[in-house]
């Protein structure tokens, strides 16, 4: 029997939006509300999970582009062939001080495995976003160097401000998937701006494990 047909066919008949007759990379039946929204999904089959730098020592804004040092790092602890990270979304905030006029959120993907393996900065928090077990083996570190190279900064999120103390102003970057970190590599992210006057940042990452 042509079972691939079959599913499509009923796919076809029944379908509702993107819910269709199925099964996701999560093991959920395509009938299910969560499978039209993939991040719900993931979510559901607790894949999805996210970092903060919380009470964490904050960072002054760069100067400049940086080239191999990220003031914060999303390692991917994974050994060889293990789960990839897909980036969902990055975001900063202004924690204390004025801030400088105008800044931009920078990211990038490690080229190499790191030579050495970063380890979890002192007040950061990384946890599940479905409230599940923490099944991942994601490292947020501060100040690290990155392994192979300079890679690509993106900046993936401006704004313009003045210079003012605005505590939790900042930028929420919605890359959906574009980053992928794989086994051994990690997420770089830097906060690029004047350095206003005593002006400290916090940062935020989610992603998805498959």
């Amino acid at each position: 029997m042509n079972y691939h047909g079959l599913v499509r066919a009923f796919g076809d008949l029944f379908s509702k939006g993107e819910n269709k007759v199925g099964m996701s990379e999560f093991g959920g039946v395509y009938t299910d509300l969560t499978v039209g929204l993939p991040m719900a999904a993931a979510t559901k089959a607790n894949r999805v999970f996210g970092a903060t730098t919380a009470t964490a020592t904050e960072t002054a804004p760069a100067q400049a582009i940086p080239t191999t040092s990220a003031q914060w790092f999303l390692f991917n602890d994974e050994p060889d062939g293990g789960r990839n990270y897909y980036i969902d979304r990055i975001g900063c905030w202004s924690v204390s001080g004025t801030v400088g006029l105008g800044m931009s959120l920078l990211a990038c993907v490690s080229l190499k495995r790191q030579a050495i393996g970063p380890t979890l900065a002192s007040g950061a928090i990384i946890t599940s976003l479905s409230g599940g077990p923490l099944d991942t083996k994601a490292i947020m570190d501060s100040a690290t160097t990155i392994t192979g190279g300079t890679p690509a900064w993106i900046n993936v999120g401006s704004r313009s401000q003045p210079a003012a103390i605005e505590v939790g102003a900042g930028i929420v970057a919605q890359v959906k998937g574009a980053f992928m970190v794989k086994p051994g590599n990690g997420l770089g992210i830097t906060v690029l701006g004047p350095v206003g006057t005593n002006s400290k940042f916090g940062v935020s990452v989610v992603w998805t494990e498959i």
